[in-house]
């Protein structure tokens, strides 16, 4: 039983999934608790908070919008 959940087409794309939309940049830097996630990354704290959007963009932590609102990942 666990297989066949773990096989379906709707799980396979979970971490591709959407957790919150049509966020504004600062409800990003609300939402995420950011600092935290270059700790465990092992990475340096960005000086810019425009860099940290950025930085989650690239990891698919944070999509950016075409109407330039953001996505939050379930990832």
């Amino acid at each position: 039983m666990e297989q066949k959940i773990w096989n379906n087409d709707k799980n396979k794309n979970f971490e591709k999934g959407k957790a919150m939309e049509g966020l504004s940049f600062e409800q990003v830097l609300q939402f995420l608790d950011y600092d935290i996630y270059f700790q465990l990354t092992k990475q340096e704290l960005p000086t810019e908070t425009v860099k940290f959007v950025e930085k989650l963009i690239q990891e698919k932590c944070v999509i950016k919008e075409k109407d330039n609102t953001y996505s939050i990942t379930v990832l």
